[in-house]
């Protein structure tokens, strides 16, 4: 009697996630090839908290993670860009963490003043790496 009501719940468990991940994949598809260039520029900067900078940069960060050196492994999706009103970028980095949650990390990034900075604290700092000095020049 059990397994009738175990096997709806794992039925669920395991399709939860495809809406989820065919939104990342539209988002991910309908950035331009300028957001595209600004992902791989907001990737090569180091994230900053309160004018704290990141020991590192946002893809070696996100590497680190993708090949588990010293942190929870993650499985990568992508990345998005969309511009906003006030001309900064929104960068996006969808993945996977260790119990398949589907999971979304996000930055402002400002090209005038090369400064890149979470928009969300939940995911986004997961990426930024202390160090002893990291205060803005």
């Amino acid at each position: 009697m059990i397994k009738m009501y175990i096997l709806p719940f794992l039925a669920f468990q395991l399709f939860a996630g495809t809406g989820q991940d065919a939104q990342m994949r539209a988002k991910m598809a309908a950035t331009s090839p300028e957001g595209l260039a600004a992902i791989e520029e907001a990737k090569r900067k180091a994230p900053e908290i309160h004018s704290s900078r990141s020991a590192k940069r946002l893809g070696d960060a996100v590497d680190d993670f993708i090949n588990s050196k010293g942190q929870a492994r993650i499985d990568p999706i992508g990345w998005s860009a969309v511009k906003n009103p006030q001309g900064r970028w929104t960068i996006s980095f969808y993945f996977k963490d260790a119990r398949r949650k589907y999971l979304e990390a996000t930055w402002e990034y400002n090209q005038d003043t090369g400064v890149l900075f979470p928009s969300e604290f939940t995911n986004a700092t997961k990426f930024w790496v202390r160090r002893s000095a990291n205060k803005r020049p």
